[in-house]
């Protein structure tokens, strides 16, 4: 007899003896549950890809905008714009704007307008989700067409597809300047530097003695303790001399340039050559500098 007749009978044998009832396996069950599940996954995936899934998505979220409720006395009961960024913005979008907003502190405000309708006040604001562009499996824009006081005007959003749906990944802006991100990564970078430049014009060069509270505004109370230490003349005060010359009067009168050296360091460069400085910085609820060494003696 032919081997492969031979085998093909083995085979219907061993199915029969295996399961007698006719019904599938438990094996044959979960392989069949496995694929169905992962059809199902993949379908639902390719769903949330198509620009429909987008407009449905955009168009939720705007949706306690364009339909608000409002409390006894006609005040629009909304959540704070923090708790929509924390819902739908991208990972990557929040981590930026929370290292912004904490080099900010109580001492400055990123963001003092809501970038969801890209105002300050929101008078009859509706919207409507308008064209997608630039969409490929993980990235899209969207446009969104805004009315707020009878004012029409965009709205540009980038998207990003992680954590199984579609993210707001930046706020771009219509005129070709600069998008959110950009801007959070600007004040990250430039905000030491301007809060250095503050302190020497106010508290090194301004011609006033600085007091406590003015050095809290600019200092940790390691380094405020440091500067008591340092005053070697009766009575309480503050080293600000620590910030020039600690040992001969300091000839300067501005900072020339504050350069970014890494590991939260700057050097501080002004027009006394004896009054290079480096400043160490900590990041807690503001910047505030947390060490002064001069480098020019």
């Amino acid at each position: 007899m032919n081997k492969s007749i031979l085998w093909t009978i083995a085979a219907l044998i061993m199915v029969a003896c295996g399961n007698k009832t006719g019904q599938a396996s438990d094996a044959d069950s979960t392989a069949m549950d496995s694929t169905v599940t992962d059809s199902v996954v993949v379908a639902a995936a390719d769903e949330k890809h198509s620009p429909d899934y987008v407009r449905q998505r955009i168009d939720s979220i705007y949706s306690p905008y364009k339909n608000p409720k409002y409390d006894k006395v006609g005040m629009r009961l909304m959540k704070p714009r923090g708790d929509f960024d924390a819902m739908y913005c991208s990972m990557r979008y929040k981590n930026l704007l929370q290292k912004a907003e904490a080099m900010a502190g109580e001492d400055d405000i990123v963001l003092d307008y809501d970038h969801w309708t890209n105002s300050q006040d929101d008078n009859n604001f509706t919207c409507q989700v308008g064209k997608i562009g630039s969409m490929t499996d993980s990235t899209a824009v969207v446009q969104v067409k805004a009315k707020n006081g009878g004012k029409p005007y965009d709205i540009l959003l980038s998207l990003i597809f992680e954590r199984g749906d579609w993210y707001v990944d930046d706020f771009l802006p219509i005129d070709g300047g600069e998008s959110e991100k950009a801007y959070f990564q600007r004040y990250i970078s430039e905000a030491p530097i301007n809060k250095i430049k503050e302190f020497y014009r106010t508290c090194v060069y301004g011609g006033e003695i600085p007091t406590e509270d003015m050095l809290n505004s600019y200092c940790t109370k390691k380094l405020i303790k440091k500067l008591k230490d340092d005053y070697d003349y009766e009575g309480e005060g503050f080293a600000i001399w620590d910030f020039t010359t600690p040992e001969v009067d300091s000839k300067g009168t501005e900072v020339k340039d504050v350069k970014a050296l890494g590991n939260n360091k700057y050097k501080v460069i002004t027009d006394d050559p004896n009054a290079t400085c480096i400043i160490t910085i900590v990041v807690d609820n503001g910047i505030r500098f947390d060490d002064v060494v001069n480098i020019a003696k």
